[in-house]
């Protein structure tokens, strides 16, 4: 994450704030598209004694989405094999992955022009606890809803936590009033626009200080 250093001003002597802006704007994008392409390589490398290269579930997906018979709702595995296939589901969590993790680091950037570095990591780190803390196990252990009070907490966390928005179980398989794929994907894109407007603004107002750097 490039945070504000001493040397930032002197960097600027030879450019613009909008040129800065935008090359830690994209600098911000190709470590977090490198970053996930990484996690997606090295899970596949590890998993790959494991794997069926074929794009279709396999029996053992099917047994263990199921269940066993036990249960007599139909869990998010058993909708994900009805209307995906295997590649698809992992290119789809992949994106979902990348839209978060790129949000945060988008927010880290906007919150260390506004407040400073540590405001940056303070602040990516109070929406990654959010998320975690806004989760419907969590309500359902303090609160001890019914079964219907657990739904409706379901798809309030469903909407409300990034987190959950980033996690492909927490959508709407076409049974509820989750947010779907496409709605999750297309709040991120809002936000990391947002956030990149909004450093925009503030890189204009930005008050750099000029102090001697140690070489």
């Amino acid at each position: 994450m490039p945070f504000i250093s001493q040397a930032t001003p002197y960097w600027l002597v030879r450019t613009k704030r909008k040129i800065w802006l935008a090359g830690q704007i994209i600098y911000v994008i190709l470590a977090t598209v490198i970053y996930n392409i990484f996690l997606a390589v090295m899970l596949g490398i590890m998993g790959a004694p494991f794997s069926f290269t074929g794009n279709v579930w396999s029996e053992t997906a099917a047994m263990l989405g199921y269940g066993g018979g036990e249960s007599i709702t139909v869990p998010v595995s058993i909708k994900t094999m009805e209307s995906s296939t295997p590649y698809m589901c992992a290119a789809i969590v992949f994106g979902l992955v990348l839209l978060y993790t790129l949000f945060i680091a988008v927010l880290m950037l906007f919150l260390n022009l506004a407040a400073g570095n540590m405001a940056g990591v303070i602040g990516a780190f109070a929406v990654s606890l959010y998320g975690l803390l806004l989760n419907p196990d969590v309500f359902r252990k303090l609160f001890h809803f019914t079964e219907s009070q657990e739904y409706r907490a379901n798809v309030f966390c469903g909407w409300l936590s990034p987190l959950n928005q980033a996690t492909f179980p927490m959508h709407s398989f076409g049974y509820d009033y989750l947010p779907g794929i496409g709605m999750s994907m297309f709040i991120f894109a809002i936000l990391i626009i947002a956030l990149i407007g909004l450093s925009a603004v503030r890189i204009k107002g930005y008050n750099f200080s000029f102090t001697q750097t140690n070489e």
